[in-house]
């Protein structure tokens, strides 16, 4: 909850600093959020972790350790990748997905239509989380398993990962080595079933 509460206080500060509030919805689509501005506040939730990764390049730089300085470098290059998004999809995304949670809540709609979760009967899930992440607090994630109720135990799979964090989930060795096979071996439970499936609805 800390660390959520974290997050959401970074994205009041954002919205701030922008000089907005979220009932002037008008002129939210024609204003942006920098993408180098959402990249500063993911980077000062976690300062000291990259001070020290940017002192450590140097450090690596100025010993010719090419291959350690080459990695940062690799690193930080896809981590800078960002774009810029417009004001009014980012703070709908804040209220309605972190601050007034609507899937959980049984709120959220999609094209008129309440999305009703506890309608998925057989559809496998699993859901991934990384025991250090300091973005999406260990358990948000895992509220998925709660919300879809009427989903079979043989279909669904948790799993937190030792030693990572946000990124770590989804990008660097730890993800290659298990947390990619773990993806892979879990569709593959059920691959077979849903072509077969998909055939007969089709068919």
């Amino acid at each position: 909850m800390v660390r959520q509460t974290r997050w959401i206080v970074l994205a009041a500060a954002l919205v701030a600093a922008n000089g907005l509030a979220t009932d002037r919805r008008s002129s939210l689509a024609d204003l942006k959020v920098a993408g180098m501005q959402q990249v500063a506040g993911f980077m000062s939730m976690n300062s000291k972790a990259h001070i020290k990764s940017k002192l450590r390049f140097l450090k690596d730089v100025t010993l010719a350790n090419h291959e350690a300085a080459d990695k940062h470098r690799e690193f930080y290059d896809e981590y800078y990748a960002v774009m810029d998004s417009t004001e009014e999809f980012w703070v709908e995304t804040m209220e309605r997905v972190f601050l007034d949670q609507h899937l959980p809540k049984g709120k959220m709609q999609f094209q008129g239509e309440t999305i009703d979760c506890t309608a998925i009967t057989d559809i496998p899930l699993l859901t991934l989380e990384g025991e250090n992440d300091d973005m999406i607090a260990p358990g948000m994630t895992r509220a998925a398993q709660d919300i879809c109720s009427s989903l079979p135990d043989h279909l669904r799979e948790h799993h937190v990962q030792a030693g990572v964090g946000h990124y770590g989930i989804f990008n660097g060795s730890i993800y290659q080595q298990d947390i990619a096979p773990r993806i892979k071996s879990f569709m593959g439970q059920f691959m077979g079933r849903s072509i077969k499936r998909l055939g007969e609805r089709h068919g």
